[in-house]
This record gives C-alpha cells, structure tokens and sequence, in this order.
C-alpha cells in the first residue's frame, strides 16, 4: 500500500522532484518565443544549440553530484540540501532568463549572455534532482524489492507527471503574463520550494554535525512506529531484516 511508502520525508522528496521536472519543462513551449525577439534574434538552430548548452551542464555537473551524494549516503539532510540548492539554481536561471520584473534588474539583464548563463544554471539546478532516489530509499533493506520497486516506480510516475504538466502551465502562463511575468512567478516558486527544503533538511544536518540525530523531527521516518538506526557519525544505518520478506 502506498500508505506504507510514503512519510513526511518522501512526500516532500517526491513533491519538489515533481516540481522540478514541471518548472524545467514549462520552458519547452516558450522559451523559443523569447529567443526569436529582442536581444537575441535566434532562428531555430540557435534555439536547439541553446537548449543543448543547458543538458552538457547537466551532465558535467552529475558527476561531482553523485560523488557527493556516496560520501554523505544515508543522510537525507544532504539529500534535501542538494534539492534545495537545485531549486536555488533554477531561481536564478529564471531571474536572468525572464529577466525577472525587479526595477533595475529587468533591464541589466536582457542581454545575451545572461540568457546563455541562464540555461546552464537550468541544467545545473536539474542535478538537484540527482539526490531524490538515495533520500527516498533511506531505511528500505536492501533485500526488500518489493519496497524498492513500489519506490522506483512513484520515483517515475511523479516526474513524468511534472514533465507532461510543465508545457502546459507554462504555455498557459506566458499566454496571460507574457514571459517576463512568468519567468518571475517561476523564480518566486522555485525559491518558495528551496526554503521548504532546507528547513526539511535542518534537523538532520544539526544531528549529523552534532553525532545525534533524531529522526522524527528530522524526518527520518522510516514507518508509522519504526525509526531508521544511525551511526555515531549521524547517518542511517541499513536496516537489517532478519524475517522473511513476503514477496
């Protein structure tokens, strides 16, 4: 049952990786339309090479991510941290991207660098995501498929979700706001989800630099009435189960 599957910790994992794939993908249906005009005047080609730029700074910036992810594995503090920086990264992307209707800053940064610089920082804030599956399973046996499979499928489905909804949020928005007016409303969102995220993750950050740790406040639920165990260095332990697992 999903009932058995999602706590406080995953719900707020599974919440912001769908939001991050539906902010992404609002770009799709409009980004064009702010390249085509004034600073930029890009035909097509230069549009795709545009989007490119943004998934070779994704995919250089994984790398390193998921190295830092093994170091802290097990601590979904950090997990969150990372999401949270991802969605700090996405802020500014729309900042630069739209650029964001703040007096002063909308005219400094209509230009084409920052537009550039903007769709690295998109594909950089995606790595953020990279921290979502680990978080996820925290506490899950390794023996335990049938949670790991219940968990790699919700994983899926709800950034698929985020990814088929984005183009039609942000069609609609930029039909009603134009795309400065929804590009800001697309760094107010993304920040909002940051400080959701590093206020998640502060219990288990304290916990870990503190080698306590207490799971409930942290979130670090792993059932109704079981808690996750921790090491002295304040990561959770793999739990161990010596029943038979009814598969």
């Amino acid at each position: 049952p999903i009932s058995e599957v999602i706590n406080k910790s995953r719900f707020i994992t599974l919440f912001a990786m769908g939001l991050n794939g539906a902010v992404v993908a609002t770009l799709d249906p409009t980004l064009e339309y702010r390249l085509d005009g004034e600073p930029f005047n890009y035909n097509s080609s230069l549009v795709g090479l545009v989007f490119m730029a943004s998934s070779l700074s994704y995919t250089l910036t994984s790398i390193p991510t998921g190295y830092i992810l093994d170091i802290y594995k097990g601590n979904s503090g950090v997990f969150k941290t990372v999401q949270g920086l991802g969605f700090v990264t996405l802020m500014l992307c729309f900042a630069l991207l739209g650029p964001v209707e703040i007096k002063g800053l909308s005219q400094g940064f209509n230009n084409v660098p920052s537009g550039w610089i903007a769709m690295i920082l998109k594909g950089v804030g995606s790595t953020g995501n990279n921290a979502c599956y680990p978080d996820l399973v925290i506490g899950v046996a390794d023996k335990d498929e049938r949670m790991h499979a219940t968990i790699s499928g919700l994983w899926n489905a709800v950034y698929a979700v985020g990814w088929a909804i984005g183009p039609l949020i942000g069609g609609a928005m930029y039909q009603n706001l134009g795309f400065s007016g929804y590009a800001t409303a697309c760094a107010a969102i993304s920040g909002a989800t940051a400080i959701v995220l590093f206020v998640a993750s502060v219990p288990s950050i304290s916990g870990y630099l503190n080698n306590k740790v207490q799971p409930r406040v942290g979130f670090q639920i792993v059932g109704d009435d079981e808690e996750a165990p921790y090491s002295d260095a304040g990561n959770v332990l793999e739990v161990e189960e010596e029943k038979d697992l009814d598969l």
